[in-house]
């Protein structure tokens, strides 16, 4: 993730997914907007480890949410854009 001005008031911290991501039978669903644009990176210090999710907001990163404890790469899995 390119380094941008970094916004986080409001996010979520998703912690019901855990390993469901990584060895899915039914993987849970993340669903986002197909209107936005979407990056992953790792999250903030001083939140819980795992995932971070980020939406562009005018070329800031604004994060969204955390999926804990779950390393994703990219968006292949366990997301639905609607």
């Amino acid at each position: 993730m390119t380094p941008h001005q970094l916004n986080y008031r409001v996010y979520k911290i998703l912690t019901e997914i855990g390993q469901d991501l990584a060895t899915p039978l039914i993987p849970p669903i993340i669903q986002l907007s197909n209107q936005e644009s979407y990056s992953l990176g790792s999250s903030p210090t001083g939140l819980p480890s795992g995932t971070a999710i980020f939406m562009d907001s005018n070329g800031q990163d604004e994060l969204i949410a955390v999926v804990k404890n779950v390393t994703l790469s990219d968006f292949s899995s366990g997301f639905s854009f609607v």
